[in-house]
């Protein structure tokens, strides 16, 4: 009996193999306990060198790309404009040629012209002793010799008024006035005409805008709406309302003008 007890009673284990027991194993899936030194945290130093090296690095890598960008765009510009500026060399002599074409050589203008008074388009306007009004007109007016009295003009153009209120032109190809007694004489194509309808025609004739008056020693010839008049010479009086004919006077009266 006693020695089948014995061997139903359970061996004790020995203090050699409790110790050899391991608590866990890593297949049993029981993660073993972290030891003191694996739960402290690492030292930050190595992080922080890294983030400020970053940090430097940064602005320098953006002036890089600053400086590529400029070095690629120069590669373009410089090549571009050299091949211009040998295209421009190369083609100068044909544009300076082309150039001197277009000039026209300006004449250098003479004492007597460097000394003239010119005046474009001149318009003297006023009134004569019975207050009726006058203007003259031309082209072109010049100074001529010393005096500043007398003007030539060109294409000389001269309205009167007369007593009656009716209108009377006077204008020839060329003219001389006298700004101070008022005398206009006109060469060439000198025509006289009335708004009545009547138109004379001669080679020359002085006008006296300050009395209203104009005569003419040259042939005249013309004539209105009551016929033809040819004479020697004529005067007009009263801002050209009466005109009188001189010398040797041929005059043909259209009677059925004059009826109608």
């Amino acid at each position: 009996m006693a020695s089948e007890k014995a061997q139903q009673a359970p061996a004790k284990p020995s203090n050699h193999t409790a110790a050899r027991r391991p608590v866990a194993s890593a297949e049993q899936g029981v993660v073993p306990a972290a030891s003191p030194a694996a739960s402290s945290p690492k030292p930050r130093l190595a992080s922080s060198f890294w983030t400020k090296a970053e940090a430097r690095r940064a602005p320098i890598s953006a002036s890089f790309r600053r400086y590529s960008r400029f070095v690629g765009r120069a590669k373009l510009i410089l090549p571009l404009s050299a091949a211009a500026l040998i295209v421009a060399v190369a083609a100068w002599p044909y544009f300076s040629a082309g150039l001197s074409k277009l000039r026209t050589p300006v004449a250098a203008p003479t004492a007597s012209q460097i000394a003239e008074v010119r005046m474009l388009a001149p318009h003297y306007i006023g009134t004569d002793r019975q207050q009726r009004p006058f203007s003259l007109t031309a082209k072109m007016a010049r100074q001529t010799g010393d005096s500043d009295d007398l003007m030539a003009l060109d294409a000389p153009h001269a309205d009167l008024k007369a007593n009656n209120g009716s209108q009377v032109t006077v204008s020839g190809d060329s003219g001389i006035y006298q700004s101070q007694a008022h005398f206009l004489d006109l060469k060439g194509n000198v025509t006289l005409s009335q708004d009545k309808g009547y138109s004379f025609h001669t080679d020359a004739a002085r006008v006296d805008l300050e009395n209203g008056s104009s005569e003419g020693h040259d042939p005249v010839t013309g004539g209105g709406p009551n016929g033809h008049i040819t004479a020697e010479g004529f005067r007009a009086e009263q801002g050209g309302q009466a005109i009188m004919f001189t010398g040797h006077t041929n005059l043909v009266v259209d009677a059925a003008g004059k009826k109608s």
